[in-house]
């Protein structure tokens, strides 16, 4: 079974860890960024992948996602990128936390069993979405089984 899901506002990043070394320890501590809007972020789009997920078990075995990921447009863009999101956030950092956030409202055990991510950025809105697009992330979850295809089959 193939779970679809739409979560709409902007996009965000997990957000980076720190590492510091205090004066009473000889080993570093990581603490993660304050500013960070990403939890926030992860618990939404938690929220939906669960209710995608309905009452199904979580996944078990080897999974392939798509995901998009459509970026607020600026004013203007600069020709030579020729409508592509060449800017922050980093399509990585997005998508750690959308498997973060399929992880914790269990649609697999593990985002290890992910073995292939399709993801692109976009302007939402622009030359490649639909005019009045919005920021959004659309996700596609698709288990990978004997009797099932691929994305890219």
């Amino acid at each position: 079974m193939t779970v679809t899901f739409v979560v709409h506002g902007i996009p965000r990043p997990k957000g980076s860890m720190f590492a510091f070394v205090p004066k009473w320890k000889s080993r570093p501590i990581m603490i993660p960024d304050k500013g960070s809007k990403e939890p926030a972020w992860r618990k939404d789009v938690a929220k939906l992948a669960r209710a995608a997920m309905g009452p199904l078990d979580p996944f078990v075995g080897p999974i392939e996602m798509r995901i998009t990921y459509y970026i607020p447009k600026p004013a203007k863009v600069p020709a030579d990128r020729d409508g592509w999101p060449c800017v922050f956030p980093d399509i990585d950092k997005m998508e750690r936390s959308i498997l973060d956030a399929c992880t914790l409202a269990r649609v697999w055990h593990d985002d290890g069993q992910v073995v292939h991510v399709d993801h692109r950025k976009v302007y939402a809105g622009g030359k490649h979405d639909i005019p009045e697009g919005t920021p959004r992330v659309e996700v596609v979850i698709h288990p990978l089984t004997d009797t099932r295809t691929s994305f890219r089959e």
